[in-house]
């Protein structure tokens, strides 16, 4: 099982954004992948982002759990760009 862990504080008003759930990936396969995820928050509020990867975050996508640890470790920035 892949671990979709977050532990990311957001400020004003204070809180944690939870875990997240991958709910789509579109590709251009060999060239760029765009990711839904949904983001669960300790203020029971769910958040949707998307986000875009290519070039060399593409090539290095090899199994499931790349792309999983890829997320909580970029969290902050596709958070914050989000609606």
């Amino acid at each position: 099982m892949v671990d979709s862990s977050l532990s990311l504080v957001i400020t004003e008003p204070v809180y944690t954004l939870q875990s997240f759930r991958i709910e789509r990936v579109s590709l251009c396969v060999g060239v760029s992948a765009t990711i839904l995820i949904e983001i669960e928050a300790s203020n029971a509020k769910i958040y949707n982002r998307t986000f875009y990867i290519s070039g060399q975050e593409y090539q290095d996508w090899t199994t499931d759990d790349y792309i999983y640890a890829y997320i909580q470790r970029n969290i902050e920035t596709i958070f914050a760009y989000g609606d």
